[in-house]
């Protein structure tokens, strides 16, 4: 059985599901193709048995199968020696049950080790102590923490819980990409929609707080190295059962034993497991390996183990699955399956047909990989036609993409009968069914599982036992609109509604900005707004690499400082955080904070910021508007707003003044310098931070523009786009000051660096750009 891709590409597109050629040839036995592709485990069997006992299954089943000689042998038990010989090997590098997760950077007292989540209790210190100096002299001085309440030791868990690591992280991705293009169109002194909605903007921090995008950035580049690696040195792509992932890395589970040695960048670990070698010179760099096609299109995550890892099968080798319990149970899990299908990385060259269930899902994904059809019989219309297609032209078989069917409707036995024709006629259709299903209405497979929550389902042939990932109905109508909501225009934002609006065409005149009319608002501020923090005092900056100034580092623990400085961050942008709030925010994708851990950093805080001039605090004890930095301390961004605004709403040289100084305060791209998986409460507030920094440029360029002080309205710009490389409107202006200045090269040279970053960026220039380009003749 070969899994080669002749076209070169690598992909298992075309002989994904074996098992009705194989049944079919070794038998001629019709009813017995739709078995083994219900059996879906890609084993060839021996010549001498042969598939009988064709009818609907009720689940669990045996399916028989018998030699010449007429014994029965159990196709059960065939897969439980499969598994046990699995076992047997003991794929190497097998994890133990994990323990309790650990925060990020835990801050005990003595060795940064902190108690499990929920103890309250302190590691006391080898003297005896139970903190540190520093934080006990800041206890005495302004009072101790606020003894943890039971309520506070709860851990606090995501709303997104029902979501995998991966499907959060692809719908997280989905959702940046989106938010970069609603920025693109926005119009001058709008904001992009839901930025301001708490229920959205809590639904994506949930989300963003169960992701895990460095594990599906590490499993795409493995995989597509790995099939890189097959066309370069001529060997099949192994077939595979599925995949685990870790916290180190990356296991392939295959569905048969490869007795050549594995393909790089993978080592054998067992029988039926290959890992990742992360030191492989095979594994290629992520920018290369995104130009190799994925070769596993059907693989999607089931769910989790007792380690946590993610499981996922690869479901175009599995062929067909059934799914027990309630209707909406399985519609759980289907939709699970479904939003990742369309979402994932990996899956980008599938076809995905939800039936019965998820009608909003091809809005709300816009991927163009997923359909909604209401009948099971539908759907067959098309396999139908591809069976016929594939029958007329065998080769066409590369050019099919694999078709997964997600049907929350048991198959009928019509159905069934239809699509056995179809598998018949066409042994090559790469097509997987995963449905709900009844005791008198399900494919004969071993591969059932239970979708009552909480259950411990075991996954045939891998032997594996998991936790079904889910979307319960709630988190299926949040997640929804929050894709949808991120489709949508920018809208007005009442404080900014002074930045003049873009003018029409390539020449801005004093009047009325070529056409174009100025919005106006109100103002009621009497002289330019100061700094909030006094010279010498603690300011956070976020507008570039996240920094505090005036408090000095070295007084601080090795390896505290980056957790203390997020925590200021958060309580300078979002202050009135309770103790649970912060707890779960800072905790991380790892786990919340123990109550323990939160203590001591908030403790270590309030010592390192130190107090004012009067021996106030910079950071206070809690009161009941919970956490909170004291007024005194600086932020740029809230300087940065206070000046802009100012500013906006003055077209007059002291206005000008405060717009300079508002981008003086710019330093980079907003939070810069951040790990992936830090500060993920900050993601909802960045395209609030990069439109007003637009705006603040566009605003100064169009005032230039007027008066003639074009080099001034050119600094302006650039500035912001070297934080924003592609943002449009602000490239748009400078063409407008270059075409001014009549100099063809310089917008030449504009044209030539927008169109390099929006292609660096996979983006298309909008239709607004290439009309002004149009315009401007010289």
């Amino acid at each position: 059985m070969s899994s080669e891709n002749e076209s070169g590409t690598g992909t298992q597109a075309g002989s994904g599901i074996p098992a009705p050629r194989i049944a079919w040839e070794h038998t001629g036995d019709a009813d017995g193709c739709l078995l083994a592709f219900a059996a879906g485990n890609g084993q060839q069997r021996p010549d001498d048995l042969q598939i009988t006992d064709f009818r609907p299954a009720a689940p669990g089943r045996q399916l028989t199968i018998t030699g010449d000689g007429g014994e029965e042998e159990p196709i059960a038990d065939e897969a439980g020696d499969r598994t046990r010989q699995k076992q047997g090997g003991g794929p190497a590098g097998e994890e133990p049950p994990a323990s309790a997760p650990e925060p990020p950077e835990p801050d005990s007292a003595v060795s940064g080790s902190a108690p499990p989540a929920g103890n309250g209790t302190a590691t006391p210190e080898p003297n005896g102590a139970t903190a540190d100096p520093e934080a006990a002299g800041t206890a005495q001085a302004t009072g101790p923490e606020p003894a943890p309440t039971s309520e506070e030791d709860t851990a606090v868990a995501p709303d997104a819980a029902g979501y995998s690591g991966l499907l959060a992280a692809e719908c997280t991705a989905l959702l940046g990409f989106r938010r970069r293009v609603q920025l693109r169109r926005r119009k001058p002194g709008h904001r992009i929609a839901c930025t301001g909605e708490n229920t959205l903007i809590e639904t994506e921090e949930a989300m963003r707080h169960n992701a895990d995008p460095a594990s599906v950035e590490l499993l795409d580049q493995a995989l597509r190295s790995l099939a890189a690696c097959a066309a370069e040195t001529g060997r099949d792509l192994p077939v595979l059962a599925g995949a685990r992932l870790t916290a180190r890395g990356c296991e392939l589970l295959l569905a048969d034993a490869e007795g050549n040695g594995a393909v790089g960048p993978f080592q054998h670990v067992g029988l039926y497991s290959w890992a990742l070698d992360r030191e492989h010179e095979a594994l290629l760099p992520p920018h290369e390996a995104r130009a190799v096609p994925a070769p596993y299109p059907g693989l999607v995550t089931l769910g989790s183990d007792a380690t946590g890892a993610h499981v996922l099968i690869d479901t175009v080798h599995t062929g067909a699955v059934n799914l027990t319990g309630d209707p909406e149970q399985v519609e759980e899990v289907l939709w699970a399956l479904a939003l990742e299908l369309g979402t994932s990385r990996w899956s980008d060259h599938c076809e995905v047909t939800v039936v019965g269930f998820g009608a909003e899902l091809p809005a709300a994904t816009r991927t163009l990989r997923i359909r909604h059809t209401t009948t099971f019989a539908s759907c067959l219309d098309e396999t139908e036609q591809i069976a016929r297609e594939l029958r007329a032209s065998p080769e066409r078989v590369e050019e099919c993409v694999p078709h997964i069917v997600l049907s929350a409707q048991p198959i009928s036995s019509e159905n069934m009968l239809r699509l056995r024709d179809a598998i018949v006629s066409a042994p090559h259709l790469p097509l997987a069914v995963i449905t709900a299903a009844t005791s008198e209405q399900c494919f004969p497979t071993e591969w059932t599982l239970d979708c009552t929550p909480g259950a411990d389902v075991t996954l045939p042939d891998l032997g594996r036992s998991i936790t079904l990932q889910r979307l319960s109905a709630e988190q299926r109508a949040k997640t929804t609109h929050l894709l949808v909501s991120a489709q949508s225009g920018s809208r007005p934002d009442h404080d900014w509604a002074a930045v003049p609006a873009e003018p029409p065409g390539p020449v801005i005149t004093a009047s009325g900005l070529g056409g174009a009319e100025t919005a106006q608002g109100d103002h009621t501020a009497l002289r330019p707004p100061v700094p909030r923090a006094a010279p010498g005092y603690p300011c956070v900056r976020v507008l570039g690499p996240v920094d505090i100034t005036c408090v000095d580092p070295a007084t601080l623990e090795p390896g505290k400082r980056r957790s203390l400085i997020e925590l200021a961050c958060l309580l300078a942008l979002k202050p009135g955080q309770t103790p649970d709030q912060i707890s779960r925010v800072l905790g991380g994708p790892r786990g919340p904070w123990s109550a323990s851990t939160r203590s001591t950093s908030l403790s270590r805080l309030r010592s390192w910021f130190g107090r004012d001039a009067k021996g106030d605090p910079f950071f206070p004890t809690l009161n009941g508007r919970g956490y909170a930095l004291a007024d005194t301390v600086g932020c740029d961004w809230i300087d940065f707003q206070a000046l802009a605004l100012y500013g906006i709403g003055n077209d007059t040289p002291a206005g000008n003044a405060a717009l300079h100084q508002a981008l003086d305060l710019v330093r980079g791209e907003p939070f810069a310098g951040t790990p992936p998986d830090r500060y993920l409460w900050a993601e909802p507030l960045k395209p609030t931070i990069i439109a007003a920094l637009a705006d603040a440029a566009h605003t100064l360029a169009v005032r230039y523009m007027i008066s003639g002080d074009l080099e001034r309205g050119r600094d302006a710009l650039v500035r912001i786009l070297e934080t924003d490389p592609a943002n449009e409107l602000l490239y748009r202006d400078l063409l407008r000051i270059e075409y001014r200045n009549r100099d063809p090269e310089a917008v030449q040279r504009t044209v030539h660096r927008l169109t390099a970053a929006l292609d660096e960026r996979d983006l298309e220039m909008e239709p607004e750009t290439i009309a002004l380009i149009e315009q401007m003749r010289f």
